[in-house]
């Protein structure tokens, strides 16, 4: 793997402790969602070592991105607000809160 020059890039994103990915796997699995794991991620001069993606089922439009941050975790959804969770929990309860309900 060829590493970018020094100074062309900004590392936002770190990698996740096996424990976190262990846990958003199963998250994603009891909600009905597919879960993906992108390394060396890259967009506009900002490098992620690995950035999770969540997409439902059914769907092959993304839903989330997520990313370790030096000291919180970032849910970014493809239309709405960037939300920051400080551990694991709150963000996994973010996530439930951030799906959208069924009708009825």
């Amino acid at each position: 793997m060829s590493r970018p020059l020094a100074g062309s890039v900004h590392l936002r994103g770190h990698a996740f402790p096996i424990e976190e990915l262990i846990a958003f796997r199963h998250w994603a699995e009891r909600h009905t969602m597919r879960l993906l794991v992108e390394l060396d991620h890259c967009v506009e001069g900002e490098e992620y070592e690995e950035v999770l993606a969540f997409y439902d089922a059914d769907s092959a439009l993304r839903r989330w991105t997520l990313w370790r941050a030096a000291d919180h975790l970032v849910v970014e959804p493809m239309t709405g607000s960037i939300a920051r969770f400080a551990h694991l929990h709150a963000t996994l309860a973010g996530l439930h809160a951030l799906r959208p309900r069924a009708p009825g």
